[in-house]
């Protein structure tokens, strides 16, 4: 709290050039800072430098423009200079009335003496320079903070939207898993129907060989019934054309056995 207030004093006093408001605004913090019972009404008050050095400037004017370093000054001092405008401020001076009523006379007996060194000026102007360092150095890690939190706000936005992208690409996929899946089904149920196909074929298969040695006996048989009786057959009238259409249904029977034997033959070597 005590060192709040003594840093509003310094950023007022690093603005003054007259050596008596200087003096005075010195004394007047080392009197006021060293009267701790009376900063407890209003140490907590003065929310930022602004205040704090609006509040230090109408007090130097009062106290510049006072008959007397020690006469006690009041509210009304404050009303006169216009202070009470600020509608920010009201309730400080309100706060500040405990203070003014209290044994503010010991503190202005200590406003006798002025700095008169040059060695004590000079103290002074160090110790202001130093306090703008400070202040300036914070400022900038303010801008700083300020640069990195617009950073990290853009990348998260960032993060966002590419949150959004992989949403949106695992819906996609969930789609195509699903016409993939249905593509499958129907696939497996064409092919179950030609594995159904296949298997009663290749079961016709087995039987192959039994038509084949049935269509070799009954070739064998029609061939011996026919040189038993060729001699009887020479006799009969247009012979010629009857054995030309016999040799025509011998080589058909032929034909027919082969295309049946490939049949059997391609069947059997698929389902080996």
């Amino acid at each position: 709290m005590i060192e709040n207030i003594e840093q509003g004093l310094q950023a007022v006093l690093k603005d003054l050039l007259p050596t008596q408001s200087l003096s005075l605004l010195l004394k007047l913090q080392q009197g006021i800072l060293s009267d701790k019972e009376h900063l407890k009404h209003f140490g907590g008050i003065l929310r930022n430098s602004k205040e704090k050095e609006e509040f230090l400037l109408v007090l130097m004017d009062v106290l510049e423009t006072s008959s007397s370093l020690v006469a006690e000054f009041t509210i009304e001092d404050f009303k006169r200079k216009g202070f009470l405008q600020n509608d920010q401020l009201k309730h400080l001076l309100d706060s500040l009335t405990k203070f003014l009523q209290g044994p503010i006379s010991e503190i202005f007996h200590k406003l006798n003496h002025e700095l008169t060194t040059v060695e004590e000026k000079q103290k002074i102007l160090v110790g202001l320079a130093k306090l703008k360092e400070d202040l300036e150095r914070e400022a900038e890690e303010i801008r700083t903070i300020r640069s990195d939190t617009d950073t990290k706000s853009k990348e998260l936005a960032q993060l966002r939207e590419h949150k959004a992208r992989l949403a949106q690409d695992l819906n996609n996929i969930k789609r195509e898993i699903e016409i993939l899946e249905k593509e499958t089904a129907e696939q497996t149920n064409t092919l179950d129907k030609r594995r159904t196909f296949f298997e009663q074929r290749k079961k016709d298969a087995e039987h192959y060989p039994e038509y084949l040695e049935k269509i070799n006996n009954e070739i064998n048989t029609f061939q011996r019934e026919l040189g038993n009786r060729w001699e009887i057959l020479e006799a009969i009238p247009n012979m010629h054309q009857l054995r030309d259409a016999i040799q025509h249904h011998l080589q058909e029977a032929e034909k027919a056995k082969e295309e049946l034997e490939k049949v059997y033959k391609s069947t059997t070597d698929k389902y080996r």
